[in-house]
């Protein structure tokens, strides 16, 4: 999938997911598969939604939906580069 492409379907699966979806179902409606998850930041997360859909969402919130749903935050279960 392309950069863009890709990007825009990462949108549509987090607005999903905000709007109330599954993660399946938000999977599902922006055609990704499981192994093109969203690992990027929250604060990245809140910067695209603004640019993309002009929603204000908190990046608790975002973490919160994260957490509800299972998807865990980009730099869980990575070790430390020094260890």
């Amino acid at each position: 999938m392309k950069a863009h492409a890709q990007r825009t379907a990462r949108l549509q699966l987090i607005a999903s997911m905000l709007e109330g979806q599954s993660w399946q179902q938000a999977m599902a409606t922006a055609d990704l598969s499981i192994g093109q998850h969203p690992g990027v930041y929250s604060s990245q997360v809140k910067a695209e939604l603004q640019a993309q859909f002009g929603l204000e969402v908190s990046r608790g919130h975002i973490n919160r939906v994260r957490a509800d749903e299972g998807v865990t935050a980009p730099w869980k279960g990575r070790s430390k580069k020094n260890e």
